[in-house]
């Protein structure tokens, strides 16, 4: 299977880098992802409000991109 994508350039400038630099997009997600996930379950020494703070933003994070069909663990 291939796909392609067009663009009208210079006008679509913006949604051609967008397109192609989407990879980075999702590892910054996921660096971001797991961070959280680090020092919500490692980092002993931090007020649990703080962890159920991360956790909330981690989960949200996770909602919106359930929503729009994102999977990090997705290659």
């Amino acid at each position: 299977m291939k796909a392609t994508l067009e663009f009208n350039l210079p006008e679509e400038s913006q949604e051609f880098r967008t397109a192609i630099n989407g990879w980075k997009f999702k590892s910054v997600l996921n660096e971001i992802n797991e961070d959280l996930r680090s020092k919500i379950k490692w980092q002993d020494d931090m007020p649990e409000e703080v962890r159920q703070a991360l956790q909330a933003v981690r989960d949200d994070m996770h909602q919106r991109l359930s929503e729009h069909n994102i999977n990090l663990e997705e290659e």
